[in-house]
């Protein structure tokens, strides 16, 4: 069934990763279903896009500028987002190269956006949630890649 199905008027939900791909389109739907949706993303132009998307539909929709991997940049824009109901954790890097080739830099990156990420959003969320004794959804994205083995993508996988 379409998210669209759904309604979700009065509902608020926090999105990372909404500058493209399955963020936007996550973002997208929520809005469809009539959520006020809050969409962060590092990427200002991509979120300029999809806030674009969003009102030419008639949806209400704010942006954050936010990298993941900054703790307190999450923090800030959970609590300027206001009640939160759902949280959609798309944010995530891809990174190629064989394990032999794989540098501590490239690792900690995938990582930090990937694991940390998504574990901060899902924490300042959560937190909002209970200090207001509100239940809400924490989604989180994964990839197909936890599936099966693709050459270069170690990091990508691990994460």
């Amino acid at each position: 069934m379409p998210l669209s199905a759904y309604d979700l008027t009065g509902r608020s939900a926090f999105v990372t990763g909404a500058a493209s791909g399955i963020g936007r389109a996550s973002a997208v739907l929520l809005a469809e279903a009539g959520a006020t949706v809050h969409c962060a993303d590092r990427d200002e132009t991509g979120l300029r896009r999809t806030y674009e998307v969003i009102t030419r539909a008639g949806g209400t929709v704010r942006t954050h500028p936010l990298d993941v991997t900054d703790r307190d940049g999450v923090s800030a824009a959970v609590r300027a987002a206001g009640d939160l109901d759902i949280l959609v954790a798309v944010a995530g890097i891809m990174h190629t190269s064989t394990v032999l080739e794989t540098a501590d830099d490239d690792l900690d990156r995938v990582l930090a956006v990937n694991f940390k990420g998504v574990l901060y959003a899902c924490q300042e969320v959560a937190r909002s949630m209970i200090a207001r004794s509100a239940p809400g959804s924490l989604i989180t994205m994964a990839s197909g890649a936890v599936d099966s083995a693709s050459a270069g993508l170690l990091c990508y996988s691990a994460a």
